[in-house]
């Protein structure tokens, strides 16, 4: 048995008997420049409420790695661990969670952990583009977790491209996809808020891949970057009416 528990925007909770992980969690606020809440409701669980033995962020956005979110969570419980892309360590590292408690991860690399065997892979996400920093660390991944002969991957933030699609088909069967469904348009590319892909390419790469279960995200948190996930579901549907999505609500738990 997996159980996926959805928080909002990115972030869901991922347990079995064995190993509870928590991805892109987002449980503070955020605010614009003049200090205005652009979330469109408030976080579903408190700190203490997200049990955890592992915390993943995909990239340094702080709709997906939130610091007070981090921060919280490592004093409550100080058994949760941290991943995050190698180009993101300093970063939460320097808010004072200790480096003990802190892995880095690159595009191509495995990690199997001590809790569960969980095991995790890094690929690259395009945000906008695919690109390392100065010293090649990536900043934005997708991940893909192996757990319990299962294989689920969450595409956190990117654009679709030719190396995406080559990246996930090398994964082999993938039972359950985690798309961004939000676009992207000039308005908000000019107001700095990179896009992603819609709902008909979110669609289109999991009919694609023949995933048993597609899970749409980033469309209902943030004021001004929403997505209706049903435009989503008709896409797939319209591909092929075999196909199956979960739209999800706040803190609702799809089990498999």
């Amino acid at each position: 048995m997996v159980a996926i528990n959805y928080i909002g925007q990115c972030g869901f909770v991922i347990f079995n008997d064995k190993v509870a992980f928590a991805v892109d969690p987002v449980l503070n606020d955020l605010v614009d420049e003049n200090g205005k809440s652009i979330r469109n409701y408030p976080p579903v669980l408190s700190y203490d409420e997200l049990e955890a033995d592992y915390i993943f962020c995909t990239h340094d956005h702080i709709d997906h790695m939130a610091k007070e979110t981090l921060t919280e969570v490592a004093k409550i419980d100080d058994t949760t661990k941290f991943i995050v892309p190698a180009g993101c360590v300093e970063e939460v590292v320097g808010w004072g969670i200790p480096a003990d408690r802190v892995t880095g991860i690159s595009a191509g690399e495995s990690l199997t952990l001590d809790i569960g065997k969980l095991k995790v892979t890094g690929f690259s996400a395009a945000h906008p583009v695919h690109q390392v920093d100065e010293n090649g660390k990536d900043h934005n991944l997708v991940y893909c977790f192996e757990l319990d002969d299962k294989k689920l991957v969450h595409l956190g933030d990117t654009y679709l491209t030719e190396q995406l699609e080559k990246d996930l088909r090398s994964v082999g069967h993938i039972d359950v996809l985690f798309p961004p469904i939000n676009g992207r348009d000039e308005e908000r590319e000019a107001k700095g808020i990179i896009g992603n892909l819609s709902a008909e390419e979110a669609a289109q790469l999991s009919d694609k891949l023949r995933v048993d279960l597609a899970i749409p995200t980033h469309f209902d948190m943030v004021a001004g970057n929403t997505a209706n996930p049903f435009d989503f579901a008709e896409c797939l549907w319209k591909l092929n009416q075999e196909n199956k999505c979960w739209i999800p609500t706040l803190r609702e738990q799809y089990v498999d």
